[in-house]
Parts: C-alpha cells; sequence; structure tokens
C-alpha cells in the first residue's frame, strides 16, 4: 500500500539493461523512455489493493490506483479522485466532491458508483486492513450479514458525489475513508466470477485503476513493466516506463553510484564507504522520517507468552540499544510507544517504562515469578526447555539480521529461539491465523494516533491486532479518542492507552528505522513522503 516500504533501487535505461560498462561511457538517447526498479522479490502478481501479497505488489497497486484524498509531505490532505470534501457540521458525514472527466485506464468513465462499490466489495470480504478502515460507516454490519442490500452510510447524490456517514463521531474516519482506500473499478470486479480461478488471475495481473501508469507486460518471477497511462486524469507522466525486476542485492551498490546509470530509490541503512561513493557520483541522499517502526508481535494465546511476566522479561532480554546501534549504524531510534514521532508528548510520557537492557532482571523474573528452573544455561518448564519461533521476512538487510540478534538476547537468558524465514503471504496467513509464537513486523503508518487496527479487541479477527490481545480498558479508551473533538483531552486518553500497552506488552516495540533515499545527480522533481514511496511520481524527470 501507500505505506509501504521496500527496497528499491531505479535505473534509467533505454530499452535494455546495461551492465558491466565502464564508469566513463557516457549516457545516449532519451534517458526518460524507462526506469527500472530493482525489487528483492518478484510480484506475485496480484495487483489489486484488496490481494497484493508483498512489497512490489504494494507498489505496482501506488502506481496503478488512487484514493479519494492523499497526503502531502508535510501530511496534509490534498485533493486526488475526489476535488474536495465538505464534512457535516455534527461531524457524522463527509460528502465527496469527485472530479469530472476521470477514466479508468480502459477508458471508462469513474464515477460515484466505483466509490460505492468499492466500500461495498471490501465489507464483503470483511477482513484484513482495508476493512478495519471502513469499519465505522453506518449500516456495514447489516451489508455483512445479508440483513440489506446495500450500505446506509453510503448515499450516492449524484453522479458526482457521494456522501459517506457514520453513526457516532469518529475524529480519524478522513484519513481511513478518504486516504486509506484505492478506489477500484465496479465494472472491472463485477464481471468476475468468485470461483473462476483463472478469471480472477487475470483480473489480478491486468489491474484497471484511474492512476498515472498501468500494467503493460507481466512474466511470473522476471518481471513487471508498466507503461503511461494515456487516459491519466492528471499531466502525463514524464517517464514513459517504470520495469520492476530481481536485481542482485550486490551489484545495488555499483549501480547505483555508477555514472551511465540513473539510480533514484534504495531504502537502507549506508556505510561510510557506500555514502562517500554515492557523493563521488554527485547523488543526493535523503534521509525517510516514516511514521512506523520496528516490533516484536507476540501471540498473547500461546502458553507462555499469554503470561505478562514472560513478555515483560522478553523486553529487559533484547538490548534494542545495541539493535539500533548495529543495524541503524548508530541512527535511528530506540521506540517506547505505539505513537508517531509527531505525537511527541505520547512518547514523552513519565509513566512509560522504558524497559531497559537488563538480562539478569530477565532471568530473574523467568526464575522468580515463573518458577522455572535454569541449569545447564537454559530454562526449564516442567523439564522442557522453553522455545519460540520467530517469523520473520527478509526484506532487506536490517530484517535478515535483526531475527540473529533477538535470538543470541534471548539465548543469554536461557530461552531458545528457531527463526525461520517466510514470504510476505506466509507471513499474514500465519499472523492472521494466529499460527506463530513471535514475528518480526513493521508497524502501520499513521497520521491520527488512533490504535485501533493494531490494538483494540475488535481488530483482532478483522484488523491487524496480530498479538490477540484483548484489554476493556485500552478498548474503551480508543473508542473515547475517537469520539473526542477536545485535542488536548484526547492527548491525556492516548498517553493512558500508551501507559497500558506499556504495562501489558502485547508486542516489544524496537526501533524506529533510519533508511535513506539515493537520488542521482540527473534526477528531479522527486519529493519525499512518509506514506509513498511515489508521490507525484507522474512528475519525475531523468535529465
Amino acid at each position: 500500500m501507500k505505506n509501504s516500504v521496500l527496497y528499491i533501487v531505479i535505473a534509467a535505461l533505454l530499452f535494455s539493461v546495461i551492465t558491466g560498462c565502464n564508469r566513463n561511457v557516457k549516457k545516449q538517447g532519451n534517458s526518460n523512455d524507462a526506469l527500472k526498479i530493482a525489487v528483492r522479490s518478484t510480484a506475485n502478481g496480484c495487483f489489486h489493493p484488496i490481494y497484493a501479497k508483498d512489497d512490489c505488489d504494494n507498489a505496482i497497486v501506488d502506481l496503478v490506483y488512487e484514493s479519494l484524498i492523499s497526503l502531502t509531505p508535510q501530511l496534509e490532505y490534498e485533493p486526488e479522485l475526489a476535488e474536495s470534501y465538505i464534512v457535516s457540521d455534527d461531524l457524522l458525514s463527509v460528502t465527496f466532491y469527485l472530479r469530472k472527466g476521470v477514466k479508468w485506464n480502459n477508458g471508462v468513465e469513474f464515477t460515484a458508483e466505483d466509490v460505492k462499490f468499492t466500500f461495498e466489495y471490501i465489507a464483503s470480504i470483511h477482513k484484513g486492513s482495508l476493512y478495519s478502515n471502513i469499519k465505522a460507516i453506518s449500516g456495514i454490519d447489516e451489508y455483512i450479514t445479508g440483513k440489506v442490500n446495500s450500505i446506509k452510510g453510503i448515499q450516492i447524490i449524484d453522479k458526482y458525489t457521494v456522501k459517506i456517514s457514520t453513526d457516532e463521531i469518529y475524529i480519524p474516519f478522513i484519513e481511513k475513508i478518504g486516504v486509506n482506500i484505492p478506489i477500484f473499478s465496479k465494472q472491472h470486479l463485477n464481471k468476475v466470477n468468485e470461483g473462476d480461478k483463472y478469471e480472477i488471475e487475470k483480473l489480478l495481473i491486468n489491474p484497471i485503476g484511474t492512476g498515472p501508469y498501468k500494467v503493460s507486460d507481466y512474466v511470473k518471477y522476471k518481471y513487471v513493466e508498466l507503461s503511461q497511462n494515456e487516459s491519466y486524469w492528471g499531466n502525463k507522466p514524464k517517464i514513459k516506463k517504470i520495469i520492476m525486476e530481481v536485481i542482485n542485492e550486490d551489484n545495488a551498490h555499483g549501480m547505483i553510484a555508477s555514472e551511465e546509470q540513473s539510480i533514484i530509490f534504495k531504502d537502507a541503512v549506508l556505510t561510510d564507504e557506500e555514502a562517500l561513493s554515492y557523493r563521488e557520483s554527485n547523488a543526493k541522499i535523503q534521509i525517510l522520517e516514516r511514521n512506523s517502526y520496528e516490533q516484536l508481535v507476540l501471540n498473547n494465546n500461546n502458553k507462555y507468552l499469554k503470561q505478562n511476566s514472560v513478555r515483560r522479561a522478553l523486553y529487559y532480554a533484547i538490548d534494542r540499544e545495541n539493535l539500533r546501534k548495529t543495524l541503524l549504524k548508530d541512527e535511528g531510534e530506540v521506540v517506547n510507544t505505539a505513537y508517531p514521532p509527531s505525537y511527541e508528548p505520547c512518547l514523552k510520557n513519565e509513566n512509560i517504562n522504558i524497559y531497559e537492557y537488563d538480562p539478569d532482571k530477565a532471568l530473574q523474573i523467568l526464575t522468580n515469578e515463573l518458577k522455572w528452573d535454569y541449569h545447564n544455561d537454559y530454562v526449564y518448564d516442567d523439564g522442557e526447555i522453553v522455545k519460540f519461533e520467530l517469523l520473520y521476512t527478509q526484506n532487506d538487510e536490517i530484517t535478515r539480521l535483526c531475527p540473529p540478534l533477538i535470538q543470541e538476547n534471548l539465548r543469554k537468558v536461557g530461552i531458545e529461539i528457531i527463526t525461520r524465514k517466510v514470504n510476505m503471504t506466509e507471513m499474514i496467513d500465519r499472523l492472521g491465523k494466529g499460527d506463530y509464537d513471535m514475528a518480526l513486523v513493521t508497524s502501520e503508518s499513521i497520521v491520527d494516533p488512533d490504535l485501533r487496527n493494531s490494538f483494540h479487541s475488535s481488530s483482532i479477527k478483522d484488523g491487524t491486532n496480530y498479538a490477540g490481545y484483548k484489554s476493556s480498558k485500552l478498548d474503551k479508551l480508543i473508542e473515547e479518542g475517537e469520539k473526542c473533538t477536545d485535542m488536548n483531552k484526547r492527548m491525556e486518553i492516548y498517553m493512558e492507552a500508551a501507559k497500558i500497552i506499556n504495562e501489558d506488552i502485547p508486542v516489544v516495540f524496537l526501533f524506529k528505522r533510519a533508511d535513506k533515499r539515493i537520488i542521482s545527480a540527473n534526477i528531479s522533481n522527486v519529493m519525499y513522503n512518509p506514506f509513498t514511496d511515489f508521490y507525484k511520481v507522474n512528475e519525475w524527470i531523468i535529465e
């Protein structure tokens, strides 16, 4: 989605990949013909907002689909498919006025019917993060249970106007329904029989969107090619093609520094030597300040991890400051709450326990509070070594090296950790089913401090509360915060919520990354946005 964190290297090409060239070879031809994006794994071919399975799929969704409104780099709302919107005086509805003349990339006109269809289709699936964003819409429960044929809270006023309502004041409503939901074509999806696997696969690899690019070619396990959307309502993209293909990471640094290729992205931590090589090629280095963090999600239904004492011991046993120094080259920061940097008071809450690294205290909790035996460098419960499986996806060097360091930390207090690398599809599937012990997961990026998706009990089944965490007190605070219009009072509510999460420890907060984006000297108009890697991509230029 738009908050995706992926490893990308973009090389401007003519019509083929240049390899093994001398650095003194000069560029020739029209460099705006194509960009090459090197990804860590090939796309699954699920190029649809609901069915996207990995970072590459989500990157393509970003380029093909659009939402009603979007976020600027300053985190302000700006028009996208809706040219304007009005919030009712009672704060219970938002009326979106859609752009006229917008067409899907198959030439069909975009209308309010598509908006209504998108929300109702997501409701019919009723699971996942997209659904958790629309749950506040009036009448959605009756629609899901089949009592009604349409959602009461979605009203088409005319062809270019749609009104979306909620039963109670819900402060994050605009962000949830306006920014977080890519709109898709009613005509396109309506044609497919859900039981026809071939038709579904055909639909997913041929997405119909309103964005600046469209998928023009896809070879499974090899590459995805996108070309300009001739029907795009905005300024026509200046770069004709984007090609996503797996490129060996060992070659990436040389490609970025190479003067005969134009490179634009690499989400990673740089060594001093790498940074020097980029500066020598006049590359620009941008710091990526994302509103997300790395966390160790703990299965709160596991026979051991459901005990607060075990989770507390894990917090003390993991040297998070060393993780930051080792993995982030002494950049980034250790995090102690689920709130983004914009909510500084919550981050500096004096009631928050920062769980400084203390393996002796961790072992004391395991042996004194839990009465586990400790001998031969292991802790035992009923004669068995206490062990957990740690799932992770290898997105980059950080996610590759982090699990062994956690494994080493926990081994020092007698806990055995078995690390297991899985692809994103398996990760999401196992998290959703609760079929795991612990998992290294990147949090969602948020602007509003509403934590419903990650920590409200209603999001265990339909959201991203993968820990399976339940707290009636926290649920109440989250619900109060969602309705509170007094921002000072709202901050007090979320500071109390942060304290509860800090004490209950459904997850272990690790660190906020300090990734970099490398931009070659001949690339211009690339603006940083913490919520999308392709902000105003139609304006990018390779000179």
